[in-house]
């Protein structure tokens, strides 16, 4: 059967031996990193989508249509969906990049015991940067710098 994750067990141990001494350590992480990058993947395919309203399955759909209406337009009518969910103000969110990010900080010092940190601006990589680049390049979210700004500053306003 073959694996649907976005990366390989052979990437993934890879990444783990960077950071673990053991092997125990090793085996742990990548266990975890597994279920994560599963839970964030299906996170990601179901971005924007509602459970259609079924008794016997849950299809995941982008909206349901729960009516219409006319509107008069000048010299038209047209005839307008009701659609649930609408759209929200703004750009839309990408939590599961948040929490991709959070739980592999969280990992990170689990494995380590250190704090991840933020490499030069020069584009040089610190440790945590080279563990979570990968995850993020195989999901497909971008502004991987930025995201990583974003949650030590969030760190550093909460206690370590």
């Amino acid at each position: 059967m073959k694996s649907h994750l976005p990366l390989t067990q052979r990437e993934l141990t890879a990444v783990a031996s960077e950071i673990c001494s053991t092997a125990i350590q090793r085996k742990w992480l990548v266990g975890s990193l597994k279920l994560l990058t599963k839970e964030v993947v299906k996170q990601k395919k179901t971005k924007g989508l509602v459970a259609y309203p079924d008794l016997r399955q849950r299809w995941f759909v982008r909206e349901v249509v729960i009516g219409e209406y006319w509107r008069e337009q000048g010299r038209q009518r047209r005839k307008i969906k009701r659609t649930f969910p609408s759209r929200g103000q703004g750009r839309p969110r990408y939590d599961y990049a948040d929490y991709l990010i959070q739980k592999l900080g969280e990992l990170y010092v689990r494995a380590t015991g250190k704090r991840p940190t933020r490499g030069g601006t020069e584009g040089s990589f610190s440790e945590f940067e080279r563990f979570a680049y990968p995850f993020h390049m195989a999901i497909g979210i971008g502004n991987f710098r930025n995201r990583v700004r974003k949650y030590l500053e969030g760190r550093k306003s909460e206690d370590f």
